[in-house]
């Protein structure tokens, strides 16, 4: 999986345009259900019933304990493991019992999300459907056949993908696996190589073709929502600054306290140190 992943990341860097067009602006992704009932709790549009809401709770709750069971599960090391190489590299050191865990966690979910789907009426899987209809254009943004256009670059990237892999002998991907992208590279062929380059090429033509056929409006509506996306992020990331900065100065007041106790402590020990003496 790792060595699949590297792979991907290759490609991504060798292969695909910006697609700030077509993962930003029409990703059609179902809408999720937490936020649906975040929507309902506003009273926009209630779908759910009272004890669904509490369902939905259940479940998430329960997603929480599981999350929390398995983090405490990890040993350091793993943790470690975690933190510098990621998801996927942590797979490959788990325990069985820690494999039960999530297989079982996995299980129970879905049996919670079946059980809760199974108490959605006609009615109620009409209303969601077309909220994740709106959620998906609520502008309309794209036509038909900028929407077909899309999904077409987005199969060719696949089909890209899949012949580049397909091109790579197992000792490259084991250079790709133990020794990194930059001797990875230095082991592609001639072939390999001029594959790199037309795919890159083709999907630059791609991108071009595509934004020929957007409008002053559709460029001028993205321009907005990228700069919204961008205002979005220095917020969020302005928020983090500041609470690191309060745990900071709550880390500096804590180890002032802690400061002080110590010169309350010597100074106590210096009088009773000074009280033995007299009685000596």
């Amino acid at each position: 999986m790792k060595t699949l992943k590297l792979i991907t990341l290759v490609l991504i860097s060798s292969l695909t345009f910006n697609q700030s067009y077509a993962q930003e602006d029409i990703v059609m992704e179902d809408l999720p259900i937490e936020d649906i009932v975040k929507e309902n709790n506003k009273g926009k549009e209630k779908i759910f019933t009272p004890e669904q809401i509490e369902l939905l709770k259940n479940q998430k709750e329960q997603i929480r304990k599981n999350k929390e069971e398995f983090r405490n599960s990890l040993s350091d090391a793993q943790k470690e493991i975690a933190k510098t190489e990621g998801r996927e590299a942590l797979m490959n050191y788990l325990t069985d019992t820690q494999k039960d865990l999530l297989e079982s966690s996995k299980n129970q979910i879905r049996s919670l999300k079946e059980t809760f789907k199974s108490t959605l009426t006609e009615d109620q899987l009409a209303a969601i459907k077309e909220r994740k209809e709106k959620h998906k254009g609520k502008e309309d943004f794209f036509t038909p056949e900028q929407i077909e256009l899309l999904k077409s670059q987005k199969e060719q990237i696949k089909q890209s993908k899949e012949e580049f892999k397909n091109s790579l002998s197992d000792e490259q991907k084991d250079i790709l696996k133990n020794d990194g992208r930059k001797s990875f590279m230095n082991s592609l062929t001639d072939t390999q190589k001029d594959l790199l380059e037309s795919s890159k090429n083709q999907m630059k033509s791609l991108k071009e073709t595509f934004k020929s056929t957007l409008t002053e409006d559709q460029l001028s509506a993205m321009k907005e929502k990228r700069e919204k996306h961008k205002i979005k992020k220095e917020l969020l990331k302005d928020k983090k600054d500041k609470i690191k900065d309060k745990k900071d100065r709550i880390k500096h007041l804590k180890d002032k306290i802690k400061d002080k106790k110590d010169r309350i402590k010597d100074l106590k020990d210096n009088v009773k140190d000074k009280k033995d003496k007299k009685i000596e």
